[in-house]
């Protein structure tokens, strides 16, 4: 493994994967890197496919994650030597003109936004056979599995505000990270699973009728 300074790290052009707590995360990351989190049975279920086996990759870590560097690369199926940045040189840019944060909202806050902001486009993040079976009226689907093709976002202008939903938080933040480090920053992350999006009274959520043959 090799630790980066901050300055080799500023100029690599490598793709920066932050696996650090949801928490640390939440409270400021690196502009342009690509949350996916710690926890191995999350990152083996939705993120293994996600990212080109070969791409270069600049892991960031804080106390807790540099541990498990190892599994994480082995999960992603990456066949290269392991670069990273530790917790004190991510502290170190995060007060800089490289951080930046994500905005989480509350599903009731969605709902209050979709009344009255015309510009507002909310994308769903799962699956095309999971959206056929439950997803917010009017939503865009565009499955985590298909986010780094940046073609896809052809519908979004820089006059839109976007929300972000999935099935869970994890993936929305993740999709969320994806959009950001694409260029579209004016974004949204709804903390809230769908179950409890479809839960809030009032939310227009289009659900699959199961057949009675």
């Amino acid at each position: 493994m090799k630790l980066l300074s901050g300055q080799d790290y500023l100029k690599s052009e490598a793709l920066s994967i932050d696996i650090r707590s949801k928490e640390s995360f939440m409270d400021g990351y690196i502009k342009g890197s690509i949350y996916i989190g710690n926890d191995i049975a999350l990152i083996k279920k939705y993120i293994k496919d996600l990212f080109i086996r070969n791409k270069n990759i600049i892991f960031i870590t804080d106390e807790t994650s540099i541990s498990i560097l190892q599994d994480i690369k082995e999960a992603l199926l990456y066949d290269r030597e392991i670069e990273y940045i530790d917790y004190a040189i991510v502290e170190e840019l995060l007060y800089t003109k490289y951080g930046d944060m994500v905005i989480p909202i509350e599903a009731d806050e969605l709902l209050m936004d979709m009344n009255f902001d015309k510009n507002l486009i909310v994308i769903d993040c799962q699956s095309n056979i999971e959206f056929e079976q439950k997803h917010i009226q009017s939503a865009i689907n565009i499955p985590l599995s298909e986010l780094l093709d940046s073609s896809l976002f052809y519908q979004i202008e820089d006059k839109h505000n976007v929300y972000v939903y999935c099935d869970n938080e994890y993936r929305a933040l993740v999709a969320t990270t994806i959009f950001k480090q694409k260029g579209i920053h004016n974004i949204h992350f709804v903390e809230n699973t769908l179950e409890e999006i479809a839960a809030i009274k009032n939310m227009p959520v289009v659900e699959k009728k199961e057949s009675l043959n």
